[in-house]
């Protein structure tokens, strides 16, 4: 797949996960990023539960994002709701760029749900969470009731790219 079609399914693939960050509905403007009030969800429903989130600039650090990349970034822009948190990290040169978003969900059966709209993302990769699919660009891990995906679209410093996610995962996966 060619840059240009790794970023458009880049951007479809952040589309859904700031869809089900934000419940499935709303508003996905402004109030999105802030972290509102927590509210109870239905039990019966498939929606992200609404407690409060791990911070993800908080285990994935500023040094992590340059070992993942090969290269210096900028400041951590993190982003967060009741349920969900991702922080997004940038070369200083412009040229390569690291997000990681965690979700939580009601229970492992609607994180399982919510990570089958991944199946058509790269191939099945073992040894992370309860299970994993990803490609040269993405990551996504379904562990328990989390969902954590990390994506790396471009980085040309970084010989082994799907490797550096995988660590990255490995992290996120032991504090969540």
């Amino acid at each position: 797949m060619h840059v240009h079609g790794r970023t458009s399914l880049l951007a479809a693939v952040c589309l859904a996960l700031l869809i089900a960050g934000c419940g499935g509905g709303g508003q996905a403007g402004p109030a999105a990023t802030s972290t509102p009030a927590a509210t109870s969800a239905p039990a019966a429903s498939a929606a992200p539960v609404t407690a409060a989130t791990t911070e993800a600039c908080s285990i994935v650090t500023k040094s992590d994002a340059e070992t993942a990349l090969g290269e210096p970034v900028g400041s951590p822009r993190p982003r967060s709701s009741t349920t969900s948190s991702g922080c997004a990290y940038t070369s200083l040169s412009g040229s390569a760029r690291l997000d990681v978003d965690i979700t939580r969900w009601p229970d492992p059966a609607a994180a399982a749900t919510k990570y089958q709209g991944f199946s058509n993302i790269g191939q099945p990769v073992t040894g992370l969470g309860d299970q994993a699919r990803g490609n040269t660009g993405i990551l996504v891990i379904q562990k328990g009731s989390v969902l954590v995906t990390v994506s790396m679209p471009v980085s040309n410093k970084q010989p082994d790219p799907f490797g550096a996610m995988k660590t990255l995962a490995r992290k996120v996966l032991g504090q969540v």
